[in-house]
């Protein structure tokens, strides 16, 4: 037993699985040998390391491999593309049903091997009805006992292909479902057809281009390559459109530092880059325009055909007239009325957005927090109320939390726009709700990407008036598109922008230094601890940063009896000793640790899911009617006979039962990205601010961070690094939403 580069083509029995991680598929275990070339080859039980597509216990391999040297664990016998042995004898052959066919006992294993003797497993690959001959087996479990035997044959030479040229296991799985046994010969012809299966990608298969020989020039390859930086613009930076001339600038830098073919020598030029565009154009998968500044703005499809869409759908909006639901002196008695009754002075420009949102088509009311938007709201349904009684009013919002809020503050229902619409369910009944009504109110529009926005507008009645409510000033939303920002900026569409702050807010240091913050005022801002509601725990230690945001949870917890779901902890960043993965990993290890009595699932080798974790759903899944930014919490994990893996999770008003695909749409929750927070409110909020966070900080990002605290916010890391945030802001998009607004709709005089 010598390390070295020798290869030993060698069969072994699987005794004991050690580790096996189902992403990669790589796997420790202990094994023994059942052919060997050499005549000293080791008798007694040995390490096996390697990628396994799919592992038991008592299985047998045979794989070319050869000894490393491991410093802690010794000699260990490291294979590769290991290959499963179908079993011969009877004994074996049972054995082999019983693991492969969950379900299936002792008792009918014995019974089919009985009857079909050494070739029962060729007899059932051949015609499933075979098993009909051995009594008390329908056809629908024939089936489904072929299917669960040789699915596993048909796929592993799939899987140790992908796991061969840099894929992993679950990668392997999503081919296999989109290529079946065609998987390897479609991938040789052209590896860049694996950039349509979702979750696979371009990465993955510019990884198998590189490992099968491809060229870096190949035009597939750039197409494709266009295609994945345009729509890693859109994810990453909210852009509806990319330049001409960054694409042919930044494209090969890009790909340097994304893709598989690393080196200055495979730096691509222009002239590589233009035909792939044209080709693109020809192909109809992207639009090319030019701007009114003469930049060129390049598309994909459907980004554009949504730009065009919500543009004409304003268009309708503001221009067609509607049947009026009051006069401009209803609206006058209502707010004398108003202000005798409460003994209370409207704003000048709180009376102004009233008369808006009642007079005109759409309209939009913004102001920060302490302005008075709630109480606007509520003043525009009273009025409606009033001067229209049987009014029909809907109130919606882009996310659970914030629909419930709307909800607690105006003591109407509201709901989601996706369930108010009707987006999000199967195929069959994702029609759209025609939204029919007198007004529409829709709060936390600055959270609304262009697509949800077009189909928002898409499902609004002719007669139907619209309500825009937001603070433009948070950060934008998460999918692409300023829709806030460049509807204002128009000009074309009636709003309100309240700037006062009301009396009362004054006294909130939340509140002062939230507009402080926005403003760029940093040497205004106040920590005044008698105030009991605004901290900075100066913090320059990433260590001990992140132990004293796990003491503050314990003193909320402990001290001032906050419940844990009442604390919100919000970070700019997900990597890092500050950000997400990390500081959930170690609230996770502090207020809900591994127990006896609590089943788990691990997703890889850092991270784990617990029943009693809250977690978020961090992407739209409409087969399951879950939405990105949905938090609930893990109520039951366990196996299902037939489905496997299966976790519950219960949100707000439903639950859900993940299967082990969905599962990786789910993250741990106890710590989120600001930008996930949006359209939420917490008691307490907890943030780090640090230097190691700087190229994140933007006062957008600081100023929706704290305006989601309610009652308290707690900074912990560097005030120096407020500064940093303050000279930067987080408001510009690719868009030509504002320009498209402002020339094609005419607005009354």
């Amino acid at each position: 037993m010598v390390e070295g580069k020798e290869t030993i083509h060698a069969k072994f029995e699987i005794k004991k699985i050690r580790k096996h991680y189902e992403d990669t598929g790589y796997t420790i275990a202990e094994a023994k040998f059942t052919a060997y070339p050499a005549s000293n080859a080791p008798t007694s039980e040995l390490i096996i390391v390697g990628n396994f597509v799919s592992i038991f216990e008592g299985d047998e391999f045979e794989a070319e491999g050869r000894w490393v040297n491991h410093n802690v664990f010794g000699y260990q016998f490291k294979v590769e593309l290991p290959k499963r042995i179908v079993p011969q004898t009877q004994k074996g052959i049972e054995m082999f049903i019983r693991k492969y066919v969950k379900g299936i006992g002792k008792k009918t294993a014995q019974k089919i091997v009985d009857y079909f003797g050494e070739e029962a497993l060729k007899r059932i690959e051949e015609d499933h009805r075979s098993l009909l001959q051995v009594g008390g087996i329908s056809e629908v479990r024939a089936k489904a006992i072929q299917d669960k035997l040789f699915k596993h044959k048909r796929f592993e030479d799939v899987g140790t292909f992908v796991l061969s040229n840099g894929g992993n296991h679950k990668v392997a799985l999503r081919i296999y479902e989109e290529f079946g046994e065609a998987s390897i010969m479609k991938i040789q012809e052209n590896p860049y057809i694996l950039c349509a299966i979702e979750k696979v990608g371009f990465i993955i298969a510019d990884k198998f281009s590189r490992n099968l020989s491809g060229s870096y020039r190949n035009q597939e390859r750039i197409k494709e390559s266009i295609i994945y930086f345009l729509n890693w613009c859109s994810k990453s930076r909210g852009d509806l459109y990319v330049s001409g001339e960054e694409i042919r600038t930044r494209l090969s830098d890009f790909l340097l530092k994304v893709g598989a073919y690393e080196g200055e020598k495979y730096r691509l030029v222009e002239s590589d880059i233009e035909p792939a565009l044209h080709e693109l154009k020809s192909q109809d998968r992207i639009v090319i325009e030019t701007n009114e500044k003469g930049v060129q703005c390049v598309y994909l499809n459907n980004n554009h055909f949504v730009e065009n869409k919500i543009v004409s759908l304003l268009k309708n909006l503001v221009e067609k007239p509607k049947p009026p639901l009051c006069t401009a002196l209803d609206i006058d008695r209502f707010i004398e009325q108003y202000e005798t009754t409460y003994d209370f002075k409207f704003a000048k420009k709180q009376k102004s957005a009233i008369h808006m949102a009642l007079l005109h088509g759409i309209s939009i009311l913004t102001g920060g927090p302490g302005t008075g938007k709630t109480q606007t709201i509520n003043s525009i349904i009273q009025c409606l109320k009033q001067v229209k009684p049987g009014a029909v009013i809907h109130l919606f919002a882009p996310t659970g939390k914030a629909s419930k809020r709307m909800s607690e503050l105006t003591g109407m229902e509201a709901m989601t726009i996706h369930r108010g619409i009707g987006l999000g369910h199967d195929e069959d009944s994702d029609r759209e709700i025609i939204v029919e009504g007198d007004l529409l109110v829709i709060d936390e529009i600055s959270m609304m990407d262009a697509y949800v926005c077009y189909r928002l507008l898409s499902s609004v009645h002719e007669n139907t008036r619209v309500l825009f409510v937001g603070d433009y000033e948070q950060l934008p939303s998460v999918g692409p598109g300023l829709i806030l920002r460049d509807l204002i900026n128009s000009k074309k569409i009636p709003t309100t922008r309240l700037t006062e702050i009301f009396r009362q807010a004054q006294n909130s240091q939340i509140v002062m230094n939230s507009h402080r913050i926005i403003n760029g005022d940093i040497e205004s801002l106040t920590f005044d601890e008698r105030k009991g509601d605004f901290f900075f725990i100066e913090r320059s230690n990433r260590i001990q940063a992140q132990q004293t945001i796990i003491e503050c949870v314990k003193r909320f917890v402990t001290n001032h009896h906050y419940k844990l779901d009442d604390i919100q902890i919000l970070t700019p960043m997900r990597k890092g000793d500050l950000g997400v993965w990390s500081l959930n990993r170690l609230m996770q290890k502090t207020f809900n640790p591994p127990s006896h009595d609590k089943a788990e699932i691990k997703l890889d080798e850092l991270n784990v899911l617990r029943e009693g974790d809250r977690v978020i759903h961090t992407v739209n899944n409409k087969d399951l009617e879950v939405f990105n930014g949905e938090v609930g919490r893990i109520i039951k994990i366990w196996e299902d006979a037939d489905d496997g893996l299966q976790v519950e999770i219960e949100y707000d008003e439903k639950s859900v039962v993940y299967d082990k695909l969905c599962i990786e749409e789910v993250e741990l929750a106890y710590v989120t990205t600001i930008h996930k927070s949006q359209g939420s409110e917490y008691p307490v909020v907890i943030m780090p601010i640090h230097s190691s966070q700087e190229n994140m900080l933007t006062k957008n990002l600081i100023y929706t961070g704290w305006t989601r605290a309610k009652q308290k916010v707690v900074n912990i890391g560097m005030k120096s690094s407020l500064k940093v945030a303050a000279l930067n802001e987080d408001n510009v998009r690719n868009s030509q939403i504002e320009e498209k607004v402002r020339k094609e709709i005419n607005v009354a005089a």
